[in-house]
């Protein structure tokens, strides 16, 4: 659970923070505007600290933009912004997202369905082929799986970008009471330095350790603007609760 979540649940009980229109909040939790409230005291509190908050675990756009734009700025460009960018969401980059890619077409949600279709396609095409006959349906279906293939290959491209997560045990490090061998019990593929290199050699851009020590030093700053936000937001939140 991330930090955010878990501070608005401890700061909602005995209910967890909804915040809809038509939501009226029990007593003792925190309604729309007493977390409107919070997030504000925190945006001026930390405006970057709340940018990476609203970014990083809810998705915001508008902080994505934001947060994108101040890691250019002091950054000095797109790809490097992607190295920073990744480490504060949690995405993976290099052979992590081809480990990942290969994962999900094996183990996603969408694999079953691909093989249970060329299964069904390859047997149809195996018994159409000793009978002689059908020539016309047997092409049509080396063209379905050859779809089928492409789709799923995008479809595994999409998503590898989007999360660390291992695909093959969900994240949680075990598959059937034993350790994962894709993440070796990790549950996840972090990124390292090898793999930020991989990702910007692509661009033509040389990871040396001046440039390592930038980012892990801007890195650093905004660990500790994220907990100024997420500190600022607890605090303003416990104040309205008790008015």
């Amino acid at each position: 659970m991330s930090n955010v979540v878990e501070l608005l649940e401890k700061l909602s009980k005995p209910k967890s923070v909804n915040v809809s229109n038509t939501f009226k909040a029990p007593k003792g939790s925190l309604d729309k505007q007493e977390l409107y409230s919070a997030i504000c005291v925190a945006g001026k509190k930390s405006p970057i600290g709340l940018a990476i908050v609203m970014a990083t675990e809810f998705g915001e756009i508008q902080y994505v933009e934001q947060l994108q734009r101040y890691l250019i700025d002091k950054l000095g460009s797109e790809e490097l912004m992607a190295v920073a960018y990744s480490e504060l969401c949690f995405l993976p980059l290099g052979k992590n997202q081809l480990r990942i890619k290969s994962l999900l077409k094996q183990y996603g949600p969408r694999a079953k369905r691909s093989r249970r279709l060329i299964d069904s396609w390859t047997r149809a095409i195996k018994s159409m082929t000793r009978s002689g006959r059908h020539h016309d349906l047997i092409t049509q279906h080396l063209s379905n799986i050859e779809s089928e293939r492409h789709s799923l290959d995008e479809w595994a491209t999409k998503y590898s970008k989007l999360s660390c997560n291992c695909p093959r045990c969900g994240a949680t490090g075990s598959v059937n009471s034993e350790q994962c061998k894709s993440c070796h019990g990790d549950g996840h593929f972090k990124n390292k330095t090898a793999n930020w290199k991989e990702h910007l050699g692509q661009f033509g851009i040389s990871l040396t350790p001046e440039l390592t020590l930038r980012i892990e030093s801007l890195l650093d700053d905004l660990s500790i603007k994220k907990n100024t936000a997420i500190d600022a937001m607890s605090k303003r939140a416990r104040l309205e609760r008790a008015d």
